[in-house]
Formats: C-alpha cells, sequence, structure tokens
C-alpha cells in the first residue's frame, strides 16, 4: 500500500466525527414480526473476551538497520488501543509452551468465556530505492517559463507477515503479509543519500497497516436480536454494546447465513448496511437503523460485523494520508 503525506484541518476532522448524528426514538416504532434464522448459534448473546500475546519478531537487518524491536513494540502500542482484543504480554519464542499453560490453567479454572491467542510477526524484505529526476521546466497560462531542479526521490518499502495462532491447539486463523510504501523527496541541491530514518518510518507505517487487518479479524460479530419498523423506516436490536466496543457513528453490515448444498459450509451474504443510533448504545446491545437491499428481509439471528473497511476511524476514513518530511 503506497502512502502519500496531505495535511488537512483539524476542522475537518472534527466535521467528520461530529457532523452526522444519528439518533433513535425508540418510542415512535413498533414491533414487527421477523423469521428466525436457522443457522444462527443458539444463544445470541454470548461474547468471548479476546486476549493475545506478541511474540518478539527475529531480528532483521537491514545496512546494519536492526528494526525488529521497534516493530513488536509498534504492533504493542498499535493493539493496545484496540477495543477488540485485549494485549496481555509480549512473550520471547522460548516463553510459547508457557502461555499455553498459562491460559489453559485459566480456562480450567472456568473462566471460557476469555479465548487466548498469539500473535507472531516477522519483516520479510526492505528495499531502498533512489530515483534521480533531471532538471526540467514547465510554462504556466501566462507564457511564463519556471525551471525545477534536479532532485533525488526515494521510495522506502517494508513486507510484514503477521499470524494469529489459537491456543491451546496452535493452528493458524489468520495470516497476512502488508506490503507498505513511503516516499520521501530529497533536498534541491542535495546528492543521493541515504535517510536511515527512513527504514524505521516504512517499518511503523507497515506496522499500523497490519494492526488495522489484526483490529478487523478481532472484531466482534453480533445478531439480529428484535426488529422495529416506523413506515418505511426499520431498526434492529443487536447484541453488541458498549463492551464489545461499539461507539456512536459505527457502521454495520447485516450478512444472511447460508449452508452450501454440497459442502455443508456456512456462508455469509450481505443483505444490508447499518449504523448505531448515537443515543441507544447499552452495555450489551444497540439499536441500529437498517438499509436493507432490494428484496431482502432481517431475521432474528441474521450476522452483524461492524464496518471496518475503512480502518480504524470507521466511516470517516484514512482522510490523513502520508507523505513523508
Amino acid at each position: 500500500m503506497k502512502k502519500t503525506l496531505v495535511l488537512s484541518s483539524m476542522l475537518l476532522a472534527v466535521g467528520i466525527f461530529t457532523g452526522c448524528s444519528n439518533k433513535i426514538n425508540l418510542a415512535e416504532y413498533r414491533p414487527m414480526v421477523a423469521q428466525k434464522n436457522e443457522l444462527a448459534p443458539k444463544n445470541l448473546t454470548e461474547h468471548k473476551i479476546h486476549k493475545a500475546a506478541i511474540v518478539e519478531f527475529d531480528s532483521y537487518k537491514y545496512k546494519n538497520i536492526d528494526p525488529s524491536k521497534l516493530a513488536t513494540n509498534q504492533l504493542k502500542a498499535q493493539l493496545t488501543q484496540s477495543k477488540f482484543v485485549k494485549i496481555d504480554k509480549v512473550l520471547q519464542k522460548n516463553k510459547i509452551d508457557e502461555y499455553i499453560k498459562l491460559a489453559e490453567a485459566e480456562d480450567e479454572g472456568g473462566n471460557k468465556k476469555v479465548h487466548h491467542y498469539i500473535i507472531e510477526g516477522s519483516i520479510q524484505a526492505i528495499s531502498y530505492t533512489p530515483t534521480y529526476h533531471p532538471a526540467s521546466s514547465w510554462r504556466d497560462k501566462k507564457g511564463r517559463t519556471h525551471h525545477v531542479p534536479p532532485y533525488w526521490s526515494y521510495e522506502v518499502c517494508s513486507d510484514i507477515q503477521t499470524d494469529i495462532l489459537d491456543v491451546p491447539s496452535l493452528e493458524n486463523r489468520f495470516s497476512n503479509l502488508e506490503h507498505t510504501c513511503i516516499n520521501h523527496k530529497g533536498g534541491d541541491n542535495q546528492g543521493k543519500t541515504f535517510f536511515p530514518y527512513l527504514i524505521n518510518d516504512s517499518v511503523k507505517e507497515a506496522i499500523k497497516d497490519s494492526a488495522d487487518k489484526i483490529n478487523k479479524f478481532f472484531a466482534p460479530k453480533g445478531y439480529i436480536l428484535e426488529v422495529k419498523r416506523k413506515d418505511d423506516d426499520i431498526i434492529a436490536k443487536i447484541s453488541l454494546g458498549k463492551k464489545q466496543g461499539v461507539h456512536p457513528g459505527m457502521e454495520f453490515i447485516i450478512y444472511d447465513l447460508q449452508k452450501d448444498s454440497d459442502t455443508s459450509d456456512i456462508n455469509k451474504y450481505k443483505i444490508a448496511t447499518a449504523k448505531v443510533g448515537d443515543n441507544t448504545i447499552f452495555a450489551n446491545s444497540s439499536w441500529i437503523t437498517v438499509d436493507l437491499e432490494e428484496n431482502q428481509n432481517l431475521k432474528i439471528g441474521d450476522l452483524v460485523e461492524p464496518n471496518l473497511e475503512e480502518g480504524f476511524l470507521g466511516s470517516a476514513g484514512k482522510f490523513f494520508s502520508r507523505q513523508m518530511r
């Protein structure tokens, strides 16, 4: 993923986050009869707490620069902010078995609502590509000539591999290779130069992108519990609330669950988008406004997932793109 930096006004950020209020007056809606999704789990309100340990990155050197410790610390810092997973600790590789035993002991102690994972990461590759741009000139609309002196630019890319392993089985539940590049323009009078800090900056950006994918993996799954209607407007109660990380402005995708007749696999099909009511977020449930796709109906037990396609900023998107210095 290439990143170009554009400075944006903080007023724009405030407008994005505060300008789209979505309040629901529950008293205006009446109960609506809805069928049950037969493929939904029996307990629609059960939630597991996700805990994970991060394994230290293996050493990786590029021109005597080793950003592996930086990568470990950045991944921990990014995921510590997550509302979807709690980071227990950072482990050395020889301590994985010890962590598994502690997790099993916690399960045996009766804490069945906690599920443990191990997150492994490694730097697969780093590249540093200088490009020379010769002097050039251009004319503006008034016919004036402008001269651009020669300069060097640099593209630095990092490949970060991350895997999420189930505990205690150590089965791989998630695997991702993130390729992230940053760009830097040298000074007009600056010759070809090696900037060591660009290596670390590139790794930091790749870790941010990796953490975003990991956060999506841990995002809680909820289900439709109740449906109400006012004229053509539909709202639904879902089994996700403050404790599961729901916050004002959060958007969701609703899926129907269907079984494949050949493989018996359970597949999900998008049937609606939704947005939480800013005033209807409770501890373990929320009410959402629903925008159904054509010829679709809600069922009790339909799957609800946070819409994290725009990253951790949600519907606001990553309006801060980055251009390094």
